[in-house]
């Protein structure tokens, strides 16, 4: 099929000129870890396993707050007599994760990689490299939106907690301040429930484009930004800034990211093509990822909302198939995300009118 320009093409042996042979193809575990490409390694922290199925352990908190008595007399230690006995060891369990492993394979003609004048070979393995990430974010997202998954005080519906006087996020008010109050309230579930293990710092709140361009219409926001110093600046959008659509880079103390993950549902070559964001229209996720990326092995508790195990994070492979004249090349992940700390994270539903009734 001769080259077609202003039309779509899929690659083949005679629509990709002859110049370069040389493609690249280098493909580094760099790519998923970048935030400034997907929101995921900010919110979720990663744990590298050496069996593709285990278990971790989940300790109980209450011991480290437990003062029964505020004049301490349980711990008083009088001169010549015996030293505190009492028992003070916590409860633990045991909770497995089992690693599942995704191929996302391509072909590619020989006769095409070689007379290709743009690199075939690197931008489809970047290609392949992406839909692991929307993958990866898709089964995480799954984790959070499962109500199962979560301890019941830790997901409450907008119109659901105490004082809110709007129904929804959307419809707030500067005289309501729901969207505050419904912060302070998760912020406080968070911080009683880990026993202040996890700090103010530690949080930040996750939310589709979608979402966040409805709340930035709010009054609540829009009010908000009127009493800014520099208003011209956020409406010229110098500062905060379309990139956020409208919200504050810090939405009352607590660091706002956009999950802006795209996933097309509709097959190639579809009359209608169907994409949407991945994380649904109103839903915000408060969420804790204390530390780094990479949870340290052996370092101690973990009081991430969400850990993603792997046994293997997104290993490039390449086979030359003499026979056929081609090149098979798949994109590998091997991995499990689960819900390791619910405590330390909260969940608000309907926080926008469309999303309300759902």
């Amino acid at each position: 099929m001769p080259l077609q320009t202003g039309t779509f093409n899929l690659p083949g042996a005679y629509n990709t000129y002859v110049q370069n042979p040389d493609a690249t193809g280098n493909l580094i575990i760099t790519f998923s870890r970048d935030p400034s490409r997907f929101a995921l390694a900010k919110y979720a922290q990663y744990r590298p396993v050496t069996k593709s199925t285990g278990l971790f352990l989940r300790i109980k908190a209450d011991e480290c707050a437990r003062i029964l008595d505020a004049n301490l007399n349980d711990y008083v230690w009088p001169d010549g007599g015996d030293a505190p006995k009492r028992t003070h060891t916590e409860e633990f369990r045991y909770e497995s994760y089992r690693c599942t492993r995704y191929a996302y394979p391509m072909q590619l003609g020989q006769v095409a990689m070689e007379e290709a004048d743009w690199d075939i070979e690197g931008i489809h393995k970047m290609f392949n490299a992406q839909k692991a990430m929307t993958a990866r974010t898709t089964k995480l997202i799954q984790q959070l939106t499962t109500t199962g998954n979560w301890d019941a005080n830790h997901v409450a519906w907008a119109s659901d907690i105490v004082g809110n006087g709007a129904y929804t996020w959307e419809a707030s008010t500067s005289a309501l301040l729901d969207i505050k109050r419904s912060l302070q309230y998760g912020v406080r579930t968070i911080l009683k429930a880990t026993r202040g293990m996890v700090r103010f710092s530690d949080l930040q709140l996750v939310m589709s484009p979608v979402t966040a361009s409805k709340i930035a219409l709010s009054q609540e926001i829009v009010e908000y930004v009127k009493q800014q110093p520099s208003a011209p600046d956020i409406i010229e959008g110098s500062k905060w800034g379309m990139g956020m659509f409208g919200l504050p880079s810090n939405l009352y103390g607590i660091p706002v990211l956009l999950e802006e993950t795209v996933r097309v549902t509709s097959e190639r070559g579809a009359t209608t093509t169907v994409d949407d964001f991945v994380m649904a229209d109103g839903d915000v996720f408060l969420m804790s990822r204390p530390g780094g990326i990479e949870a340290v092995a052996g370092g101690g508790p973990s009081f991430s909302t969400v850990t993603i195990f792997f046994k293997e994070e997104m290993t490039v492979e390449t086979k030359q198939d003499v026979d056929n004249r081609r090149w098979d090349h798949r994109v590998v992940d091997f991995f499990d995300p689960i819900m390791t700390a619910p405590v330390s994270g909260f969940w608000f539903r309907g926080v926008t009118e469309a999303s309300s009734s759902s």
